[in-house]
């Protein structure tokens, strides 16, 4: 090995920080060419985790580290969020029985990398697709052991758990979870709200704050939110009406009172 070579190598170990994926991306912006992450690769300095995308051999590459490569790399629309993303801030309420997921959420017409997807990552990593706001309002950043990634406050990944339940949340988990986030920020909620892209959110958000009785819900102005009064069904069978805002509710999310008509 050449003295350039060598420095070079060594130049490009130091400036890469530790658990972080590598993309040919990243290689080419500190002027490293694919031959020569070919060259690196073939003489075990660094190894492959798929086409595109490499790691430092001593590195255990987790789902976050390469996260961060999405996020800061290729500048992708991709987070952590809903109950994952309430869970890395300490909100976690049930125990996952067999293999942990993980939900990642990504602006409509984002593509991700293969490499990333088809990666067998112990934890089970989902994908969905949500415009429910406009890029980056409500994001901040997330710490995972030392790794920084974009995630969802809490008031986002709250209001993502109405808009993904029940496709990805059981109705009864999302009603236990928002009656424990009594603390939440009325000022950061009510920019989301007026924000939001979902009818069935806004109400819901608002519903669980009148029958939860939460602090926050008296400090939100609704008459500042864009409402609809048209009627809307959340579920079509085997639920309660809710005439303040005028939708049928799935019994899980009932608490009863005067407003509540069972069908």
């Amino acid at each position: 090995m050449s003295i350039r070579y060598e420095n070079k190598l060594q130049k490009l170990l130091q400036s890469w920080p530790e658990g972080i994926v590598a993309t040919t991306k990243w290689f080419a912006s500190k002027g490293i060419s694919r031959s020569l992450v070919e060259k690196y690769k073939a003489s075990g300095w660094i190894a492959s985790v798929d086409s595109g995308a490499y790691y430092k051999p001593q590195d255990t590459i987790e789902w976050f580290g390469a996260l961060h490569a999405l996020q800061t790399q290729f500048n992708l629309p991709i987070h952590v969020g809903g109950k994952s993303a309430l869970e890395l801030q300490g909100h976690g309420h049930f125990v996952t029985l067999g293999r942990p997921t993980v939900d990642l959420l990504k602006a409509p017409k984002a593509h991700i990398p293969k490499w990333f997807s088809r990666h067998e990552w112990p934890e089970e990593v989902k994908i969905f697709q949500s415009g429910l706001f406009p890029k980056d309002v409500g994001l901040e950043a997330l710490m995972i052991q030392n790794i920084s990634v974009r995630g969802s406050s809490r008031e986002r990944a709250t209001l993502e758990l109405l808009h993904l339940a029940p496709t990805l949340y059981d109705f009864e988990e999302v009603r236990i979870i928002i009656e424990s986030l009594g603390t939440l920020r009325p000022e950061v909620l009510t920019e989301l709200l007026q924000k939001c892209s979902s009818e069935k959110v806004k109400r819901l958000l608002l519903y669980f704050g009148d029958v939860q009785a939460h602090t926050w819900r008296k400090h939100i102005d609704e008459t500042k939110i864009k409402m609809s009064s048209s009627l809307l069904k959340i579920v079509n069978k085997g639920g309660h009406y809710n005439a303040k805002y005028n939708l049928f509710l799935p019994r899980e999310y009932v608490i009863k009172n005067a407003q509540d008509i069972q069908f």
